[in-house]
């Protein structure tokens, strides 16, 4: 499930391909980063997804194509966390999803 989530989410919001790509390495990038201090410890993992996706969702708009993919990762960045408390879980739904990626 986590896995299929990961992998439609981008293709749903029209980011797949090398931008979908682009979000989920950063996303990957951001959880490796701040778990080297300390694990994270996500506080509402019982909530169901489609909740802690909408929850998540940043309340700016997106100006450009330029700041789309930083709208984009934080985004996926912030549900994720929530909805996978995991690690071993979320990771490996984040590199299946990445693989998934069209044009890798």
């Amino acid at each position: 499930m986590a896995a299929n989530t990961n992998c439609n989410w981008p293709a749903e919001r029209g980011q797949q391909g090398s931008y979908g790509k682009q979000i989920l390495e950063e996303v990957r990038h951001e959880f490796a980063s701040r778990e080297k201090d300390s694990p994270l410890c996500p506080k509402h993992a019982e909530t169901p997804f489609h909740k802690t996706i909408l929850r998540s969702k940043p309340s700016r708009s997106i100006d450009d194509n330029a700041t789309a993919i930083r709208w984009y990762h934080e985004w996926f960045f912030h549900w994720t966390y929530h909805a996978f408390p995991n690690r071993d879980i979320r990771d490996a739904a984040l590199d299946l999803a990445l693989q998934m990626q069209p044009g890798r």
